[in-house]
């Protein structure tokens, strides 16, 4: 019995012994812990001349500038500063600093919501342990550029029933008719369109006010239901399909039956437009979620139209033309989706902020 409790107070010791090693050695390097840093502000914090300010401080070309910030502390503290648009976007920064010299805004954004042309930004810089709260604001004349933008849907012609952008045209079926409640155009929020299958007042796209939306019945059970598109100029700078993805955001509801399709049509022959016999890639998607989501296709991964036989080589540097397709599966379904913000991107697809 004594052996065991000499064997017990030995084992206790050493692992005494190894705890205050193991704590000892984690103050001594504290950039080993696990978790950012934080500095909370002292009493008697303050911000240099209480002044904080933006640059470009008017209307800002974010496709030229980075916005940067200006404004000093009295002492190194974790500070938060939030960039909000009056139309839902926002993005958050934060760190451990003494001034916010290092941050620099390139009109990105968290979450589904981009910052816009016209967008009013409001800026709230506020501290660790302090009810400080400062702000500054701005105007975006040019929002950033992700890429070669296809449409934003925001600049729209009345057309019958619905409209759509300049240039852009419905492919003829099922929902270019109107009746029904069948639609082929733009839809704005939070405009209610009477004779739509959801309320549309309530669905706001991820850019702007518009967004596109098709719905209708496949009355003949050949899978098709309509579609819509334009000529395009795109001047995508790149040969190689593999470098350049295809992004769009979709809205769907749920439905099984929900099908969409994504075109492109290349010029082969030089001449400046799109003729019928020429180069046609396509990429279907089943619309199986609720709500936005975003598709990103790589350019090699569209695959070629049967019917329409051109060199059968995907270039996406002759792509102008792009379509987009309501499809029911199976047939003879009522069918519906939306879709927003299509645009190619090089090297890499849209980032999901």
């Amino acid at each position: 019995m004594k052996r065991f409790k000499r064997n017990s107070i030995l084992l206790l010791s050493t692992l005494c012994v190894c705890i205050l090693s193991i704590s000892c050695k984690r103050d001594k390097h504290p950039e080993k812990m696990i978790g950012p840093e934080y500095r909370n502000a002292d009493p008697d914090f303050f911000v240099v001349d209480d002044a904080f300010t933006m640059s470009p401080s008017n209307e800002v070309d974010l496709t030229k500038a980075l916005v940067a910030f200006d404004a000093k502390f009295s002492q190194e503290v974790t500070y938060f500063l939030k960039l909000s648009s009056n139309n839902g976007a926002s993005v958050n920064f934060t760190g451990k600093a003494a001034d916010l010299s290092k941050i620099k805004w390139d009109g990105g954004h968290n979450g589904l919501y981009f910052f816009n042309a016209k967008d009013s930004v409001i800026a709230e810089l506020s501290f660790l342990g302090s009810n400080k709260i400062l702000k500054d604001t701005l105007t975006i004349k040019t929002p950033k550029s992700y890429g070669v933008l296809v449409n934003d849907f925001e600049t729209v012609k009345p057309a019958g029933h619905k409209k759509f952008p300049a240039s852009w045209y419905v492919f003829g079926g099922e929902a270019g008719t109107g009746l029904s409640g069948a639609y082929n155009g733009v839809v704005s929020y939070p405009q209610s369109i009477t004779g739509v299958n959801w309320n549309t007042s309530s669905v706001k796209p991820p850019s702007g006010n518009n967004y596109y939306y098709m719905s209708g019945l496949d009355v003949n059970n050949d899978f098709y239901i309509d579609g819509a598109g334009g000529i395009v100029s795109l001047n995508l700078k790149t040969t190689n399909p593999d470098s350049v993805y295809y992004n769009v955001f979709v809205y769907g509801r749920g439905f099984v039956n929900d099908k969409g399709s994504l075109k492109i049509q290349e010029n082969d022959n030089g001449k400046g437009g799109i003729e019928d016999n020429e180069d046609e890639l396509f990429y279907d998607f089943k619309i199986n979620w609720t709500g936005w989501k975003l598709i990103s296709v790589k350019y090699s991964d569209f695959s070629f139209t049967a019917s329409i036989v051109g060199n059968r080589i995907r270039e996406p540097h002759k792509a102008g033309k792009v379509g987009f397709t309501l499809l029911s599966d199976p047939s003879g379904a009522s069918t519906q989706y939306g879709f927003d913000y299509p645009i190619f991107t090089y090297g890499k697809p849209l980032p999901q902020n």
